[in-house]
């Protein structure tokens, strides 16, 4: 229980979250206490029916420790052996649900099951690992689905998610800074299709592109309707770009926006959305561009010539704003590449032609 366990002093906080993983890694189980499982009773015949199995694990889903990022580290850490306390202090095991309703209840909740990954220990799945799993210990997770993961699961303390994404990737370090935790990212790769969401961006130099924090959520502004918010998603299926000192480099889709109208003729349609991505992102900025991430072909992993689209909810194409001064270069493996900087996402209309992509390789996002 971290409420009890973890001191308030700073120091002595950060110190008890430096062991929080082999507490995790080391329990004999984990046990959840939650206030509506805590009043089934498991103790007669009727109990051990299939429907109040589908019914437990129903709750397991929708209840609050599943949608917390806290308790899902610890869901994640310490899956091996999770019970669930009921009435008259008797528990049940996750997976023993997930088992029977697997087998012998209706199909549409035993899907459900695979949302439940963070309940149970990981097995090999005979599937072509990613080139990111490789380097992965059977407990940890990629940066990726991690960062996906917790795009839906806040923190109630302001600045923990950046804590609790360290820990789930399961290096020696955890980082309590945004900025400090990409720094650490240096040398590595991101697929970029995970890079496509609504939430804040770091605002130290190299690395607009990189998300703040993970979790997205729409921003209640005064006075004023609130507009559209995109969660992140894995991304894996999209290329990798290089995360270096000064930013990313990697090959996107890009539509050079010039000073004015992109080289390619437009409709008045397009000509409209060009000049709404201009007041809205480009103010400050002498060139603009939209960007897509290069599809991957998931048998083999080698690039493709699709764009990959964006597997959130929206109504049409979501592209990333990049904006830069064209005064401004970076030389990476003998190019030298315009330093675009990250300004935010603009949904285009379905109804409306997207002007004309290329692909380029690299593109540098500062």
């Amino acid at each position: 229980m971290d409420t009890p366990c973890i001191p308030k002093d700073h120091q002595l906080r950060k110190e008890a979250i430096q062991s929080i993983n082999a507490v995790f890694y080391q329990s004999a189980l984990t046990l959840v206490c939650d206030r509506d499982h805590m009043s089934i009773d498991v103790t007669n015949i009727e109990s051990q029916s299939v429907e109040l199995q589908e019914c437990n694990l129903v709750a397991v889903l929708v209840c609050d420790r599943n949608v917390r990022a806290w308790t899902f580290l610890e869901s994640i850490k310490g899956r091996n052996n999770v019970r669930i306390l009921c009435k008259n202090d008797t528990t049940l095991s996750v997976r023993e649900i997930i088992n029977r309703v697997y087998a012998e209840g209706r199909i549409e909740i035993g899907i459900l099951c695979h949302l439940l990954s963070n309940f149970l220990p990981q097995m090999g799945d005979g599937f072509e690992k990613t080139p990111m799993e490789h380097y992965l210990r059977s407990d940890d997770i990629s940066n990726e689905v991690s960062g996906t993961l917790l795009s839906h699961r806040p923190a109630s303390r302001p600045g923990d998610d950046i804590v609790i994404w360290s820990l789930l990737l399961g290096g020696d370090q955890i980082f309590f800074d945004p900025v400090e935790f990409w720094r650490s990212r240096i040398n590595t790769w991101i697929y970029t299709g995970f890079l496509i969401s609504s939430t804040a961006r770091c605002k130290e130099k190299g690395l607009s592109w990189a998300p703040a924090p993970p979790y997205a959520a729409p921003r209640a502004k005064a006075g004023k309707k609130q507009g559209r918010f995109y969660r992140a998603f894995d991304g894996i299926d999209p290329a990798l770009a290089k995360v270096e000192k000064g930013g990313i480099f990697g090959e996107w889709f890009i539509c050079e926006l010039g000073e004015e109208d992109p080289a390619t003729p437009n409709t008045p349609d397009i000509a409209n959305e060009i000049r709404n991505i201009r007041r809205s992102f480009l103010l400050t900025c002498r060139f603009g561009a939209l960007l897509q991430p290069v599809g991957t072909s998931q048998s083999s992993w080698h690039k493709s010539q699709t764009m990959a689209r964006y597997r959130g909810r929206m109504d049409g194409t979501l592209l990333v704003v990049v904006g830069c001064n064209k005064w401004s270069l970076a030389e990476w493996r003998g190019h030298r590449v315009y330093k675009w900087r990250w300004k935010g996402l603009y949904e285009w209309p379905r109804d409306v032609p997207l002007p004309a992509f290329k692909k380029e390789n690299p593109i540098c996002i500062t």
